[in-house]
């Protein structure tokens, strides 16, 4: 975990431990236990979806649904939407009689809206509401009952006033109006930043603390827009079990980037260029590799570095690795940054496979290939 917390930005750092925790509590609660073979692992995980939730803090705000809060204490609690809209269209629903002595029940009626039932089931519905105000009053019981110091209640005031029975008409003639204090924040008082606490997190060699600057401000060209809406299209298509429809990928790839719709002929053009092309296929068919990733993570001097696609061609035994790195530009090859940038890809992929073949190429909006010298096992 310290080695992940110093290889990770800082702005992702929170998120990365969280996602390995949940992963880890996944992989106790799998099966019980049994059957933990890496191979089972891997398909159990695969039929589950990794819920990540945000890390608890003790100074946090947190928004619970009253039957979520079950069981828990806060300092101070705020029930908020006390005074509720109810919404006035018709539902439809089921109504049945059935005592708990009886072996079946005496009526079962569908009803096209609950609001309004027949007559002769005014009976039934007026049962039906007494056991739901029950309820509710069970739920205000349980919310109000989760605060230690301070109980608030707020609303947004209806449009109209009726008699409808709330939480808010219930508590209200028990409560005073809350007055702010002085003791809230100044206006531009400072919150401090959040920290990640690790245990012997490793220490930076090398490097002298600079004088803080101006922060940066991000801004996304269109042009990279373009590129990555690109490479989304190619992750897709290269996912789907079926010929893929690049102009229907391009439309939600164009939405996903903020693209305007004019956008969308030209990312399908490149993805279709470049999924067509004969000298890229053995890196997209199935058939030709043996293993593959989109949108790859490497580490390198503890930087955290992101490969558009690693391919194996071979067999496991003499494996080819292949780091490629899309750029929609036809030139791309000939600079020398990139060229630079590569290459250290190249480089921490080497580091992983032992030794093994690594090959790095860019592969450019036209369906070209334009490859690195490649870089093999080192001489005996």
């Amino acid at each position: 975990m310290p080695r992940l917390a110093a290889a990770v930005p800082a702005e992702r750092r929170v998120q990365a431990l969280a996602a390995v925790q949940a992963l880890l509590a996944l992989s106790l609660s799998l099966d019980g236990g049994r059957h933990a073979s890496v191979y089972n692992f891997v398909r159990a995980l695969r039929q589950r979806v990794l819920s990540v939730r945000a890390p608890a803090r003790d100074d946090a705000v947190q928004l619970l649904t009253v039957h979520g809060v079950k069981g828990l204490e806060a300092r101070c609690v705020w029930v908020i939407d006390a005074d509720p809209i109810e919404p006035r269209e018709a539902k439809p629903g089921v109504l049945i009689d059935w005592p708990v002595a009886d072996d079946a029940p005496r009526r079962a009626a569908f009803v096209a809206d609950l609001a309004s039932p027949c007559a002769s089931l005014s009976d039934l519905r007026a049962l039906e509401q007494a056991a739901a105000q029950r309820e509710e009053l069970n739920a205000l019981y349980v919310a109000m009952t989760r605060a230690r110091d301070m109980l608030l209640f707020s609303r947004t005031p209806p449009r109209r006033d009726d008699a409808r029975t709330t939480w808010w008409t219930r508590t209200w003639p028990h409560t005073q109006a809350w007055l702010p204090e002085s003791t809230q924040l100044a206006p531009h008082a400072a919150t401090p930043a959040a920290s990640v606490f690790v245990i012997e997190l490793p220490k930076l060699q090398g490097q002298r603390a600079s004088a803080p600057g101006p922060a940066p401000v991000n801004v996304v060209s269109r042009a990279a827009s373009l590129g990555r809406a690109v490479h989304r299209v190619l992750q897709w298509s290269t996912a789907a079990p079926q010929a893929a429809d690049f102009r229907a990928l391009a439309i939600a790839a164009v939405a996903e980037f903020d693209l305007t719709p004019s956008a969308v002929e030209a990312v399908a053009t490149y993805a279709r260029t470049i999924r067509n092309s004969p000298a890229l296929q053995r890196f997209f068919d199935p058939t030709q590799w043996t293993w593959s990733a989109d949108e790859f993570d490497v580490v390198s001097d503890g930087e955290s570095l992101r490969i558009d696609r690693l391919v194996r061609l071979g067999s496991e035994q003499q494996p080819q690795w292949w780091v490629l790195d899309y750029k929609l530009a036809f030139d791309a090859a000939a600079d020398e940054g990139l060229r630079r940038q590569l290459t250290r890809y190249r480089n921490a992929v080497q580091a992983m496979t032992g030794g093994a073949s690594v090959h790095a190429a860019f592969v450019t909006g036209d369906g070209a290939l334009h490859e690195l010298e490649p870089c093999g096992a080192p001489a005996e």
